[in-house]
């Protein structure tokens, strides 16, 4: 496995483990995290780009207040020079409207000195709006 993988690898375990401190120490201070769109919304709080470990911690943040995680899997983790990709799935509970959201996701990341300074996530972004009562 190469470093980059290793980073996101170590990301997602301190994520899981809820160890929030430990994952941004894996995340550079002029970090880019874009959760599937680029522009926020305030219908669906996790849409947007989050700058910098402030915006990392909002992230985090709404993770938290957005979801019930009933399942995350990661299928594949993989790397070559400063990029790392994983993929997997998940089933997550949107608190504000008790639905189930469940989706495949896959994650691009750079990395810089075994931090995360760019990471983009996909994931069934139709099913995301219809668990948040959007759609």
């Amino acid at each position: 496995m190469t470093e980059a993988a290793k980073t996101v690898k170590s990301f997602f375990e301190a994520l899981w483990s809820k160890d929030t401190e430990k994952a941004l120490q894996l995340v550079d201070e002029n970090a880019i995290f874009i959760a599937m769109r680029k522009e926020s919304s305030d219908q669906v709080p996790l849409y947007g780009t989050f700058k910098g470990k402030e915006g990392v911690k909002k992230f985090f943040a709404t993770l938290a207040t957005s979801f019930d995680t009933k399942r995350f899997q990661i299928n594949h983790i993989m790397g070559e020079g400063e990029w790392a990709t994983a993929w997997g799935s998940f089933q997550h509970i949107v608190r504000k409207t008790g639905s189930l959201f469940e989706s495949e996701w896959s994650v691009v990341c750079r990395i810089n000195d075994g931090r995360i300074l760019s990471y983009q996530i996909y994931e069934d972004t139709d099913a995301l709006e219809r668990a948040f009562g959007v759609r």
